[in-house]
Formats: structure tokens, sequence, C-alpha cells
């Protein structure tokens, strides 16, 4: 096709492409194959860094760290702040009080709900993924994705502590009795699995509405420290004597971040061996041709003539097999990753898009631009006497 084009560009490039020897032939076809490995690559890559472990350490080593401790007394909260303080680049200290929800004149039982009392700043916090919120009215927040687990009570509620007092066999006295609001709270779409903290419907009561005397009445409080991006925020503040935690620890997110690494260096690896390859072979045959280049000059093709050829002739097979790697190998990652999705929670599913073949795309396109550039340097110089008589 080339031939036949007529320019002198694509007639040079076309006939040196019907001479290249079955050996360059192989060596693309090395390359093309560790393309598509490479690219296929990119759907478990995409599906490890969508685990919620994943995202949420990589939250806390980039955005901002979080652990979560328990505090049982007054006492504990001067103790708790100082320990932050020494582990320092705290941004800051939520405490919110749990305790048990039941109709007016009911007692709690064994599957009652849960209330959480808090501010409406706070719960951005702890809550992410819930909104409208009001510091002036008590509201439930529902349950995420249709959960079964019974309607919780309208009207006037009793607040329960959250304790169980084995002495005398119940949860005590009510803390206090408020009313609930007929509107619910609304969950914010968009917001990542990881950060959905209850799937169960809660009570959210603001801290306006309970005495700071009753707070402390729930039982034992909850804190939740912020801090400047770190790896492990909760072993630092173990470290000084705080039982703290987040749910999971850093050696659990340490594979997938391996794994995830390790991935990534393989495909560098072999794409750089497979355009190694290219190189070594485009750069024998540009070698092989001075003869060929020093024929042409004195037959009058302009030198810029055989550097354009050149250029269409590596770069036609790089485009033209990597571009074919790179939709079967994206074609071989969206299967697996889809496949994957099956029967999952639609909060955990991944979709494999476009944008995982930027890295691949960048290294062909880059490593082709290399290779044609370094091969191409000789094509320009000055003819010797015994290029003129070989030629």
């Amino acid at each position: 096709m080339l031939v036949r084009a007529g320019t002198p560009v694509t007639v040079v490039a076309g006939r040196r492409l019907q001479s290249q020897p079955a050996v360059l032939g192989r060596v693309l076809g090395a390359l093309v194959i560790g393309v598509v490995v490479t690219t296929a690559a990119q759907g478990l890559v995409s599906v490890l860094s969508a685990t919620p472990i994943y995202q949420a350490g990589r939250h806390y080593r980039e955005v901002e760290a979080v652990a979560e401790t328990r505090v049982p007394d007054q006492a504990s909260v001067a103790e708790l702040e100082d320990a932050v303080e020494r582990v320092g680049g705290a941004r800051e200290v939520i405490y919110n009080a749990r305790g048990l929800v039941v109709a007016a004149g009911s007692s709690p039982g064994e599957f009652s709900f849960w209330a959480l009392v808090s501010t409406c700043e706070e719960l951005r916090i702890l809550r992410p993924e819930v909104g409208q919120c009001r510091d002036d009215r008590a509201a439930w927040i529902p349950a995420s994705r249709d959960l079964d687990l019974g309607t919780p009570p309208r009207g006037t509620v009793d607040l329960f502590s959250g304790e169980y007092d084995e002495t005398t066999g119940g949860y005590g006295e009510p803390v206090l009795q408020l009313d609930v609001s007929e509107k619910d709270l609304a969950r914010v779409p968009g917001v990542p699995a990881w950060q959905e903290t209850d799937p169960a419907p809660t009570l959210f009561v603001p801290r306006a509405l309970v005495t700071q005397e009753q707070f402390w009445q729930f039982g034992q409080l909850e804190a939740t420290i912020t801090a400047d991006p770190r790896p492990d925020l909760p072993a630092e503040l173990n470290a000084e004597g705080i039982d703290a935690h987040i749910g999971w620890t850093a050696e659990d997110f340490a594979p997938y971040h391996a794994t995830i690494d390790t991935i990534r260096l393989l495909n560098l690896v072999v794409l750089a061996v497979g355009l190694g390859a290219f190189l070594l072979g485009t750069a024998d045959l540009a070698i092989g041709r001075r003869q060929e280049h020093a024929r042409l000059r004195l037959l009058g093709t302009p030198v810029g003539a055989l550097r354009r050829a050149h250029w269409l002739e590596v770069a036609l097979p790089l485009v033209v097999g990597g571009g074919a790697a790179l939709a079967i190998g994206h074609l071989v990652a969206v299967a697996f990753v889809e496949t994957g999705n099956r029967g999952m929670d639609p909060g955990l599913t991944t979709h494999l898009g476009l944008s995982s073949l930027t890295g691949p795309m960048l290294a062909v396109v880059g490593g082709s631009v290399v290779i044609a550039a370094i091969t191409s340097l000789g094509i320009g110089a000055p003819l010797r006497p015994d290029h003129i008589r070989r030629a």
C-alpha cells in the first residue's frame, strides 16, 4: 500500500518494510505480546485499587489519617489529648456518644436501634455518606441499600445508655426523652463504599438537645482523631498508651500495595525489554543501510525525504502493532473485571475505563519516538569515499 502511494517518502519506507528480516518481525511480535499482557494487567490493578482497604489506606496516606478510640470517663479526655499532641499533626478530635432508642415507655431489647449523639459538623467526618443534617432536630439516618432491618420508632422515643448493667440486668433509666423528626436524613450519592460506616438505621441526636451531664450518662464516649496523612496513626497512638484502631491495620493494606507496585514494575520491565529489543533490531538495520542511503543521495534523494521515510518505517509497525495490542489487552482486562463484578455489591463493583490505557500508551508512544530518533541520527551524515565506492 505504501509503495503504491507514489510519494518518495512512502515508496522508500514501503520497500524497506517489505525487505525487513524475519528476526525484526519476531521482535515486534514479542513486543506486541508484552503490550497485551501489560494492558491486561491493568484490570487486576483496577480491581485491587477498588478494594475498600486499599482505598482507605491510600486516603489515610495521602489525604487525612483517622483513628478511633474509646473514652471511658472525663479524666481520660485530657490523657487522650496529651497523647494526640505528642504524636503531632492532629487536625481535630471529636467525641460522640451512642445510646439505644426505643419507643416511649418501652425497654431496650436485643434488637434495639442505636442513636448517635454528635453535631452536624462532626457528622460530616463520622458519616460522610449522610447529608441534610440540622442541629435542632433528631432524625433517622436510613439503612443503606434498602436493608430490611425493621421499622425505627417514630414520634416520642426514649434514649438509654448503651452500657448493659449486669447488676440490674438492664440498661437503667432513660437518659432523656425526645421527639423524632418525621423527615429522615439523606444519603449522599457517590461516597466510596469504605466510608459508609453503618448500614443499619441510626438516630442522629444533635448535641444541642443533650446537656453535658446527659452526654456522659450514655457511657463510654467514642473519640475520632483526624490528622495529617501518615501510614499508621493508630500505631502511633498505641505507642503513647492509647488503644486506637480504624477497623484494620497497616499490615492489611501492605499486600494490596505491594501487589499493585509489583504489577506496575513488571509492566515497566516487559515494555522496556520489548522496546529495547526493537531498538537494537532497528539500529542494526539502520547501520546496515548506509550503503543504500549513499546510493539514494547520489541519485538526488533529499536527506529530509530519507529521514521522514525512516520515521514512517519505524513508527508504522509500532503504531499498528502497539495499537492492536492495547485494544486486545484492554478487552481482556475489561472481561476480567466485569466477570469479577458478577454478584458483587453495587457499591464495590469496578468498571475499567480507558484511563487504564494511559500508562501502556505513553510507554509505547514514548518508546517509539525514542527509537525513531536514535536510529535516524546518522541519516544526514556527510558521505565518505568508501560509501560512494560501494554505492
